[in-house]
């Protein structure tokens, strides 16, 4: 860990990095507010007041819209990333919608359903839901691979990755995470290395970093730290580098 910082508001559970590395985002559900921060400075840029208990974040690969997801209320809030503002609130989208991923292509992202184990499929340019997909169990976080053809899906109460397939649109193959002194972990942050040769899981039961080789599905190494971690991201100038990881929720 570099370094650590309080954003000054309850229950942070996920941070985005922009694409263009200057700004980072970060979701506390309890403060039903998205903290935009300088990444330079590390200073604050923005509050911003979404639906009730934002939990997960999405931004377009292109940097222009920020999605995110409100447990609480089944809602996406649709934010335009120039002028920090709410510019749209999507409605029951899915039941206890907890994560949300975009697609490289820059079409869509897919949201993780927890009350119905699925995936529900959205589109940006009618944000709208087009379609819905079995999971077979509890999904929190999904992470694609830069071509867009697989997703890494993690599952609350549950020490297991789900590879998802997104052209048969059905579950390709799962790694099984390390137990948590006897527990089931409860792995909530998925991330990629840009080369997508390496997946990065956050689990909170355990403050470990799960570092994950994609080609063989096994666990390359596990870093520990502090405080629960629940989101991790990469910095775009080092999403190559297996220990250039940032992980939130071990900091509020």
């Amino acid at each position: 860990m570099l370094a650590s910082f309080g954003i000054g508001q309850a229950n942070p559970v996920s941070v985005l990095v922009s694409p263009n590395g200057q700004r980072i985002y970060v979701a506390s559900t309890e403060s039903g507010v998205v903290t935009v921060i300088n990444a330079t400075t590390l200073g604050l840029v923005a509050n911003i007041r979404t639906g009730n208990s934002p939990i997960a974040m999405a931004l377009r690969p292109d940097g222009s819209r920020l999605y995110v997801a409100n447990v609480s209320d089944s809602s996406i809030s649709v934010i335009n990333t120039a002028t920090n503002q709410v510019t749209r609130t999507v409605r029951d989208v899915c039941p206890g919608p907890v994560g949300i991923s975009a697609t490289p292509d820059n079409n869509y992202a897919f949201i993780a359903c927890a009350g119905t184990n699925s995936l529900a499929q959205y589109e940006f340019d009618s944000d709208t839901v087009i379609g819905t997909h079995d999971i077979g169990r509890t999904p929190v976080n999904i992470a694609f691979t830069s071509d867009g053809k697989t997703a890494y899906v993690t599952s609350f109460g549950s020490s297991t990755l789900t590879i998802y397939n997104t052209d048969s649109n059905s579950v390709q193959n799962t790694i099984e995470l390390p137990p948590c002194l006897g527990l089931r972990c409860v792995a909530f942050g998925v991330t990629l290395s840009a080369d997508s040769h390496t997946v990065y899981v956050a689990d909170a039961s355990s403050d470990r970093i799960h570092v994950i080789n994609a080609a063989t599905k096994e666990i390359i190494t596990s870093v520990a730290v502090d405080g629960g971690p629940r989101g991790i991201t990469l910095t775009p100038t080092a999403a190559t580098t297996p220990g250039a990881a940032e992980e939130g929720g071990a900091n509020q």
